[in-house]
């Protein structure tokens, strides 16, 4: 019989270690009067956020004991004393201790709704320009929004390292896009199992249009919308490796041989001002009836 999940409440005081590409990370946390090594697939994590973790206490042959987090769920930053420690852990562009330092006397324990809600007010820190705001604001939203999806993906068995890649794909609306249609998920580059996104269309209540045939993959691009350009396929070439099979007429600068000549006869071009213009390579016998279309 399966063990129950323990669970961990704290703060985050350390990154130790982080692999941005599947996610995997290894951290301590705080919480009541004990400072915990936690690891696992949790996703991108910052020094002062508020972390429940869930999994089991492990002995590491090198490390010791670490919890091995399966479940991680976070939250931002709320006393005074953590939302400093975010600030200063340099998580956020521009942003320093120095900086965090003034941000804290200017807004305290409010500063990251500030951030995320209104940059604008940045601005009142001296060496924190309006372009600087908006890029600070940028990363915060992009940072906290990968977590979100990671929390929403996890109902419906969907793990930390693909949820990242899901946000990466398609970014901050991500979560958007796929409420919307879940069969997003089952397309390229993702091809995640269907059971997963009729899952999420279950639980949203959702006809069963949205899904494709078996055996089918879903549109590479998302239906247009209102006052956008469709995507179109590309053309397909014609028979013959390519090559049109029925060349079209001669054009009207060219003209039919002299009678008169005699032996095998070539096509004469009229006299033309236009460059680069050669002469027809074609030779038709006179004995032979001439075709409709000249195969020039």
């Amino acid at each position: 019989m399966e063990r129950e999940l323990e669970q961990l409440e704290g703060t985050v005081e350390d990154i130790i270690y982080q692999n941005e590409d599947n996610g995997y990370t290894v951290f301590e946390v705080s919480g009541g009067g004990v400072v915990t090594v936690v690891c696992g697939v949790v996703g991108e994590l910052h020094a002062g956020e508020s972390v429940v973790c869930r999994g089991r206490y492990e002995n590491h042959a090198t490390y010791g004991r670490q919890f091995h987090a399966q479940e991680c769920e976070t939250d931002m930053p709320k006393d005074l004393e953590a939302v400093y420690a975010f600030l200063a852990s340099r998580s956020l562009p521009y942003i320093g201790a120095r900086t965090a330092d003034k941000i804290i006397d200017k807004f305290g324990a409010a500063a990251l709704e500030v951030i995320a809600n209104d940059p604008a007010q940045l601005t009142l820190i001296p060496g924190i320009s309006a372009d600087k705001a908006d890029r600070i604001q940028q990363e915060f939203k992009r940072m906290f929004g990968m977590r979100e999806l990671i929390a929403y993906l996890a109902q419906f068995e969907i793990s930390p390292r693909r949820a990242m890649e899901v946000f990466r794909t398609f970014g901050p609306g991500a979560m958007t896009a796929i409420q919307q249609n879940p069969y997003l998920l089952c397309g390229e580059p993702l091809q995640l199992d269907f059971r997963h996104a009729d899952s999420i269309a279950q639980y949203y209540q959702m006809a069963g249009g949205l899904r494709p045939a078996a055996g089918s993959r879903p549109p590479a691009h998302p239906p247009p919308q209102r006052g956008q350009r469709p995507h179109l396929p590309a053309p397909r070439p014609a028979a013959g490796h390519g090559l049109e099979l029925h060349p079209p007429a001669p054009p009207k600068s060219w003209t039919r041989p002299s009678p008169a000549a005699s032996g095998r006869r070539r096509w004469r071009k009229k006299p033309s001002t236009a460059r680069n213009i050669s002469t027809c390579p074609t030779f038709w016998p006179p004995s032979r009836t001439s075709p409709t279309v000249w195969p020039c």
